[in-house]
């Protein structure tokens, strides 16, 4: 009996052991392995971003000519290069792009750059550019020294290296690094917070584009050119605003974008007169031309300024340099009103049936100009057909 019962210890003995190995590689009850991460590869390669849509938010922007960046607009870097001595006429499509190209050793591939970089262009139209505007006039500082630019309509045959191209309405610059018959290769800042060098646009994409800044066409001939100015309205008073427009033609009637105009003031006898912001004997100095061939500029005069009475003036325009006194100019008359005068819709001093027939035509056609001080006669802010029937009342002497 005892050796039976030491047999049966024996078996349990053994069947124990050959199940201790399996109990020691279970995991403990309410304990998870840790998760297996992959192994990264390291390339040592920056991945370029990937062509394809933009970010919807502006990705830069250009300062006009007269506009210089305040210093806390500048919150990391102001670039500079060395801007070479370029002439028009030794320029060829490849030392344009060998010249953009030779700065890709200073600004890689990768290179953070957004909107916080800013570069000083000398192209003329802009004073310079943040984010991705100051880039693509980096390079086109580099390529083209400091000849002037011309913003044009984007004309895909006539699009060379270096031109620069305002995509996706207007919220995005690049510059044209090489065309081909079908697409375009580019080199732009600001793409996904850095330089990117190399991305393809389509030739639908390209034409889709809100303009081109090129500098292949050297300066405009201004004395072949036309200017006008119009000033609306014709008539107002003080701290009413008034809007001048010059407009500026070529010899061929093509609108003429980013030239210089120099807008005065002349009394009647054609003296230049005193008014604020004054430098010198001329009041707004380097307005540009946009695309349409328009400098527009609103205005206003203040009582506080004591520099100019009420009376009979004209606008006087004049492009580029304001002492080179051949170069074509324009003058449109105006009329500064004493004080207001309800009812004097046309600003002539008088309220007659003249201003009737002003306020009909406006309520209308509304294509006409008027006082709107004059011409709101119950005072509610707006011009309509209440203020019609008092002005009507007015003159047959039947108002209160």
């Amino acid at each position: 009996m005892r050796a039976k019962k030491l047999l049966s210890l024996l078996l349990a003995l053994i069947l124990c052991l050959s199940l201790f190995p399996a109990a020691l590689a279970e995991e403990p009850a309410g304990v998870i392995a840790p998760a297996e991460e992959p192994e990264e590869e390291n390339t040592g390669v920056i991945s370029p971003a990937e062509p394809g849509p933009l970010p919807g938010e502006k990705t830069g922007w250009a300062l006009p000519l007269w506009e210089l960046p305040a210093a806390d607009e500048i919150n990391s870097t102001e670039h500079t290069i060395d801007v070479p001595d370029v002439k028009l006429e030794d320029l060829t499509d490849d030392r344009v792009y060998q010249a953009m190209m030779a700065k890709k050793a200073d600004f890689p591939e990768g290179l953070h750059w957004t909107n916080d970089d800013f570069y000083a262009w000398n192209g003329g139209i802009f004073s310079g550019g943040f984010g991705c505007a100051g880039f693509a006039f980096l390079l086109s500082d580099a390529a083209f020294g400091k000849l002037p630019a011309q913003m044009l309509d984007v004309d895909y045959e006539a699009l060379r290296p270096g031109d620069i191209l305002r995509v996706n309405n207007d919220q995005h610059s690049v510059i044209v690094l090489q065309v081909f018959s079908d697409h375009v290769e580019v080199a732009e800042g600001n793409y996904n917070s850095s330089i990117h060098w190399g991305r393809t646009l389509s030739r639908e994409e390209v034409e889709q584009s809100d303009y081109v800044l090129t500098r292949w066409l050297g300066p405009v001939d201004l004395y072949s050119c036309s200017i006008s100015v119009t000033i609306d309205p014709a008539a107002f008073h003080y701290d009413e605003e008034f809007t001048m427009t010059a407009t500026v033609t070529d010899k061929d009637g093509r609108a003429v974008s980013g030239e210089v105009v120099y807008f005065a003031i002349q009394d009647e006898m054609g003296q230049f007169v005193s008014t604020k912001p004054l430098n010198e004997r001329y009041d707004l100095i380097g307005i540009m031309t946009n695309r349409n061939g328009q400098a527009v500029f609103p205005f206003s005069f203040l009582k506080e300024d004591g520099r100019i009475v009420p009376g009979k003036y004209q606008v006087y325009v004049k492009l580029d340099d304001p002492r080179q006194e051949s170069l074509p100019s324009a003058t449109a008359p105006f009329t500064l009103l004493p004080e207001d005068l309800p009812g004097d819709v046309n600003g002539d001093e008088a309220v007659d049936l003249l201003d009737l027939v002003r306020l009909r035509k406006y309520l209308v056609v509304n294509s006409t100009s008027i006082s709107n001080a004059n011409s709101d006669l119950d005072g509610d802010g707006s011009v309509d057909t209440k203020d019609l029937i008092l002005l009507r009342k007015l003159l047959v002497g039947a108002a209160d």
